[in-house]
């Protein structure tokens, strides 16, 4: 086409937004939300600091105990998470929540403390994006060799 030189095929360029980008790239400081699942309960961190059992207020303790029957309490966790996300306008806009487990805590425990956090007992967003890490006893040191796995049949 007369006018048109194109050598080259250009693509719009998709740049993600997410909240806690928007924050970072105006200098705002968001709160690192963490949560870590132990034989005694829930602890929840913001900005790390330990916010303490009922998670009434920042302060020693876990968040959510264990249940009389040595259960963990996922709708005690979504009553704590929604409570500290609406009286903390720091976290408004967080999207985001750290979950921290053993490499023991049973697949079932961690997924369904991913499902807590998700959303609220009403289906609207409360920390959709979930990064798990594993517990700093099950991670290697840093600049470790990882151990490769044993030979077949060993």
């Amino acid at each position: 086409m007369a006018g048109c030189d194109r050598s080259e095929t250009t693509r719009p360029k998709v740049i993600v937004v997410t909240p806690e980008t928007a924050a970072s790239a105006a200098g705002v400081q968001v709160p690192t939300v963490t949560v870590q699942i132990g034989s005694r309960g829930v602890s929840v961190s913001v900005g790390g600091e330990n916010i303490g059992t009922r998670c009434n207020a920042k302060g020693p303790g876990v968040a959510v105990p264990v249940s009389a029957g040595q259960q963990q309490d996922f709708t005690a966790l979504k009553e704590c998470l929604e409570t500290l996300k609406s009286g903390m306008p720091s976290l408004a806009s967080q999207r985001s929540v750290v979950l921290v487990a053993a490499g023991t805590t049973p697949y079932a425990t961690v997924i369904a403390a991913m499902d807590a956090m998700r959303s609220t007992a009403g289906g609207k967003d409360l920390f959709p994006d979930v990064v798990f890490n594993p517990a700093e006893s099950d991670a290697p040191a840093p600049g470790a060799p990882r151990t490769p796995p044993p030979p077949n049949g060993q």
